[in-house]
């Protein structure tokens, strides 16, 4: 989890939202590194997308209610740090 969350500051460091952090996207290396991954959805804060996103069962719950892109910011990837703990301690994703 560590090494999760640095990797979250790291890219928020430099600007960048990943938008998508799950467990489909969270990688360990042979060596036990953890990397993330999938870049997709991501975007730099400078330049928020203007196209609607997708809806992920991880996303915060404002952020599902809101209608446009103005109010993401770096916490919603922190929300989702969060449901990936959970899905890792559960074994199972919440509100399910």
């Amino acid at each position: 989890m560590s090494q999760i969350l640095l990797g979250v500051k790291y890219l928020h460091d430099q600007g960048i939202l990943h938008r998508d952090i799950s467990v489909d996207n969270i990688f360990l290396t042979r060596s036990g590194d953890v990397k993330i991954g999938d870049f997709g959805h991501a975007f730099t804060i400078s330049t928020p997308p203007k196209l609607a996103i997708t809806k992920f069962y991880h996303m915060p719950p404002e952020l599902l209610k809101s209608e446009g892109m103005g109010d993401f910011n770096y916490r919603h990837d922190i929300y989702q740090v969060g449901v990936l703990l959970y899905n890792l301690c559960m074994l199972k994703p919440p509100y399910s």
